[in-house]
């Protein structure tokens, strides 16, 4: 009976070192995001944009020399998520987001 009791006490060890380490490990990934590498201006000013008309526009919308020409906003979704989630807690809670991701 005690050695039940031995190798339960050994899983519970085993169980909490594996957790602890996978907790240092996903602690090493969570980095400050480099707001300015990742676009995301464009991104939330797209996502502000697709908000208020409720349309994703499919023009190149930013280009001063050829703003008809035919550009598929492929990544319209996240530049919404993203303008959502500053409106909840700025640019804090978007780092806190992505590094969850």
């Amino acid at each position: 009976m005690q050695d039940n009791n031995s190798l339960s006490l050994q899983q519970t060890v085993n169980v909490l070192a594996w957790f602890a380490l996978l907790l240092w490990i996903l602690l090493l990934f969570i980095q400050k995001t480099n707001f300015a590498a990742s676009d995301l201006g464009r991104h939330m000013s797209n996502g502000r944009i697709i908000s208020q008309s409720s349309s994703v526009f499919q023009s190149n919308f930013y280009s001063y020399t050829y703003p008809d020409y035919p550009a598929p906003n492929h990544h319209w979704l996240f530049g919404v998520i993203v303008f959502q989630i500053f409106q909840l807690g700025s640019f804090s809670l978007i780092t806190i987001t992505i590094a969850g991701i």
